[in-house]
């Protein structure tokens, strides 16, 4: 019987492991991808389109502040443009989406919006410089009127630092969605497993991060060595592209399984599982496993709301990668130390027991009851 029992939970480990990965894999549908450029005139017109209306939206802007009349969007030309040596223009001259260098004279305002204006040695404007998300240089030039440099659609920028978070905080989301989905499947697969991997982190956690460390340094000399003893036989060379994944699907797998039985450890110790019946504790473990993988997705929510400051993002970054990394690590080395759950340890409460004095005889044989030991009485100790 406990053989048959072994050798259920082994095979339920090895599906299990098995199947983390193709969730995980389906994971990948959720993280966003730069959206594919159009190519050709479409692409050209949509950017033009899009360039225009963040051009009359930041003209409605100006057009209230205390500046020079600008001109209007229908005024603009598209691209950069040069006055040359000797060439004499009347203004103004109007420029989106590229710079405006001046070489001869322009009678009049020379304006930009995303571009810089350059006044060169022998250029002249006898108007106003004003330059709407670039820079204003005068390299020998004369200009005759203001120099500005104005800001270009903060509006806008605010806009897109909103899509930016929104779109960091979806992605948080959707893997904690997807750990959730997977964390559902390992308790209906093996959460025998899963419930010894978490004991082992949380009874071993040091002696589990050092295993989880040597595993991640013998991940590529130990995936080289099957791949030569597979190469020194002739029919091991065909099994070599087989091997080669399934080895890393057995460790994206235990590094998936680590990550729950991480997940289990912090969402329960804020609430310990009560006892009762299996189905009890299969929720519990649910609920710890919600909460566990809500914290430790938290610091990656936090870096996505930094997203308008780069600094603070960066920092923020860094911290929910190395607490991920220390996570995984940790709950590596806890499934390497039980074999994915598969070895288990005697608890403290074991121990203490077998130690105890009260601690029965050995198991009897065919039917005679068990006797406890002997135990000195206080009347016995008199006499």
């Amino acid at each position: 019987m406990r053989t048959t029992m072994s050798f259920a939970r082994r095979a339920r480990a090895l599906v299990t492991v098995g199947m983390l990965v193709p969730l995980g894999g389906a994971a990948t549908a959720f993280v966003p991808r730069p959206l594919a450029v159009p190519q050709g005139s479409e692409a050209t017109a949509a950017k033009a389109t899009e360039q225009t209306a963040e051009l009359t939206a930041t003209l409605a802007r100006l057009a209230s502040e205390d500046i020079p009349r600008l001109p209007d969007a229908a005024a603009f030309q598209a691209g950069a443009r040069t006055i040359a040596a000797g060439d004499r223009v009347a203004g103004p001259v109007a420029v989106s989406g590229g710079s405006a260098d001046v070489f001869g004279t322009v009678d009049g305002d020379v304006v930009t919006f995303l571009g810089d204006i350059i006044v060169h040695n022998g250029g002249s404007v006898t108007g106003n410089v004003i330059a709407i998300g670039g820079s204003v240089r005068v390299e020998g030039g004369q200009v005759l009127g203001q120099t500005l440099n104005l800001s270009a659609a903060p509006e806008g920028a605010a806009a897109s630092s909103r899509t930016t978070i929104s779109h960091a905080l979806v992605l948080v989301a959707g893997w904690c969605a997807i750990l959730i989905v997977i964390s559902i499947g390992v308790l209906l697969l093996a959460s025998e497993n899963l419930a010894t991997v978490a004991d082992a982190l949380e009874r071993h956690y040091g002696s589990a991060l050092v295993a989880g460390l040597a595993g991640q340094v013998a991940f590529a000399p130990l995936l080289v060595a099957v791949i030569v003893a597979l190469v020194l036989s002739l029919v091991g060379i065909l099994l070599v592209p087989f091997a080669a994944v399934a080895y890393v699907i057995i460790a994206a797998g235990l590094v998936t399984l680590g990550f729950l039985a991480t997940a289990v450890v912090v969402g329960r110790g804020w609430r310990p599982a009560p006892p009762g019946s299996d189905l009890a504790k299969r929720a519990t473990t649910l609920r710890a496993l919600i909460v566990g993988i809500l914290v430790l997705l938290s610091p990656w929510a936090v870096a996505a709301l930094l997203s308008p400051w780069p600094t603070a993002e960066s920092l923020a970054r860094g911290a929910a990668f190395a607490t991920t990394w220390v996570a995984c690590t940790a709950g590596l080395g806890a499934a390497l130390v039980s074999r994915a759950g598969i070895r288990r340890t005697s608890t403290h409460h074991a121990q203490r027991a077998m130690a105890s004095a009260g601690w029965q005889t050995p198991t009897p044989i065919s039917g005679v009851v068990a006797a406890r030991r002997p135990i000195a009485s206080p009347s016995a100790a008199r006499q």
